[in-house]
């Protein structure tokens, strides 16, 4: 599957869904991934007024594929969207989990003319086999993967980081590349996040968390879905917003190229343990400003497990390579552990493998 993102006006990218303006001025939204004459199903959270499953149509279109279906968790039928949707393409069918009324003070759900209450667009809901489950057990499971499963995974999720091509742009501050997990190119591969999810688990101590904790943006979001799938426990995701009014707990701070904006974290109560999941750390942006968020509300930032970690060379010949995003999250947590399953060094014309596993105390000065 693949995801739309945001990128700076100006950066390269596949398909062109539309141009906005970011936080650190104009962009545009890419999608990613598809190949000419595929079939294509839309999902999304909620049908509003249905301008991003239009702009969406018209890129799978753009790209040379066809869109077999629109799925969405909730349709607010004020806004009216499927009109729209309608009007670039009749022909797709369009199924709504539940449908909602938007008047008053509260949602309502949906009613004809009669009072009854709608049933939803038709689509078969059945209780997943299995849930609810104990996650316990589920972790110890994961915890006892042999050596040879564990290092098979690993180098999986290596091989996904490592030999792919560097991008140098005016716009970036630092070297860019295009990775199948945070910008879906090739598309993501299910058995990806599968691994992730179990490498995750299997490094991380969730029988000491409440909450995990990661981002909507690129890969978090479908990393963070898998694992707790496994641990069952709830999660909540970050969001950016270009102001806070009516928001959570926010912090403003400036990560890589989407410069500054106000990362939000809902849902979360005081005293509770978080492990924070997602699928890079680089500058470390995007984890400082969460675990301020997390702070804020009260609650336990622990942890910090990332998919891949991003090296930079170092300044001094022969110095070990530089964990920016790590020293800086050090710096302002030093209570705040870091676990990356992979780490890569964007250096020449392709990330390449450290000579050795960067993580020892010496890595996290400044002085490397």
């Amino acid at each position: 599957y693949t995801l739309a993102n945001w990128y700076p006006l100006g950066s390269p990218g596949e398909v062109e869904i539309g141009q906005c303006a970011g936080f650190s001025g104009d962009g545009v939204i890419y999608l990613n991934g598809l190949k000419r004459g595929k079939n294509v199903a839309i999902v999304g959270d909620v049908i509003k007024s249905g301008s991003t499953v239009t702009s969406l149509l018209k890129g799978i279109q753009a790209a040379g594929c066809h869109t077999t279906c629109i799925v969405a968790g909730c349709e607010i039928l004020e806004i009216n969207g499927r009109a729209a949707i309608a009007a670039v393409n009749s022909a797709v069918p369009v199924f709504a989990v539940t449908r909602i009324h938007a008047r008053g003070e509260q949602t309502k759900a949906a009613e004809d003319l009669d009072g009854k209450v709608l049933p939803p667009t038709p689509v078969h809901l059945q209780k997943r086999e299995g849930y609810p489950f104990d996650g316990k057990k589920r972790i110890a499971e994961i915890k006892r993967m042999s050596v040879k499963e564990l290092q098979e995974k690993t180098e999986r999720i290596h091989k996904a980081f490592v030999g792919i091509p560097i991008i140098r742009n005016d716009l970036l501050s630092y070297p860019y590349s295009f990775f199948g997990l945070t910008d879906f190119t090739p598309a993501m591969e299910a058995s990806w996040v599968e691994d992730l999810a179990d490498l995750c688990v299997y490094h991380g101590n969730f029988d000491n968390c409440d909450v995990v904790v990661s981002e909507c943006d690129r890969g978090g979001g479908p990393m963070i879905q898998a694992i707790c799938a496994r641990v069952n426990k709830p999660f909540v995701l970050a969001n950016w917003y270009p102001s806070v009014d009516g928001c959570g707990m926010s912090s403003n701070v400036q990560i890589g190229f989407s410069g500054v904006g106000n990362i939000v974290v809902n849902g979360l109560k005081p005293g509770d343990r978080c492990i924070i999941i997602d699928d890079m750390l680089s500058s470390g942006g995007t984890a400082e400003g969460i675990i301020n968020s997390i702070a804020m509300m009260g609650a336990i930032p622990s942890v910090g497990i990332f998919a891949s970690e991003k090296l930079y060379p170092s300044e001094r010949d022969g110095g070990i390579p530089v964990r920016k995003g790590a020293i800086r999250l050090r710096k302002a947590f030093p209570y705040f552990g870091i676990v990356s399953i992979c780490q890569f060094i964007a250096e020449g014309d392709k990330t390449q493998n450290p000579s050795i596993r960067i993580g020892d105390d010496a890595s996290l000065t400044e002085e490397v």
